[in-house]
């Protein structure tokens, strides 16, 4: 299951329901059901719900975007993302957000910034490098 598990990483905002993932594999819903179970011990629903979260927990530790967007690249619409993610941690993402927040764990996004007072470099007169390669 191990490939199943790889495709759902990949494909996860495409995956729609499980009768597509088993049309991908070839298989039928209920093989895929059950051959899932007995080798992840989870059922595919429950796998790929606590995918989902845990991929929307890394866009807010990532910031830059918004709860929105990262529902979206999950697969999900905001509504029923925000729904998932309160089921499965008992909090909304910005009280998760705040908390990781608190805990350092959170990227800023903001990268350093280059002074705009400093002058453009003035362009060298002498031949490009891959000019002297030959000699």
């Amino acid at each position: 299951m191990q490939h199943v598990k790889s495709f759902l990483c990949l494909y996860i905002a495409r995956v729609v329901t499980i009768d597509d993932v088993a049309a991908h594999f070839g298989l039928s819903s209920e093989t895929l059901r059950k051959n899932f179970y007995r080798s992840e011990h989870v059922t595919i629903g429950e796998y790929i719900a606590h995918l989902r979260v845990e991929m929307l927990k890394e866009y807010i530790r990532i910031g830059g975007v918004s709860y929105k967007y990262a529902c979206y690249a999950v697969g999900l619409r905001e509504d029923s993302g925000a729904r998932l993610f309160h089921r499965h941690t008992g909090m909304t993402m910005s009280q998760y957000h705040a908390e990781q927040e608190k805990l350092g764990n959170v990227f800023s996004g903001a990268l350093p910034r280059t002074t705009t007072s400093a002058k453009p470099r003035k362009q060298s007169k002498k031949a490009p490098l891959s000019a002297n390669v030959n000699r």
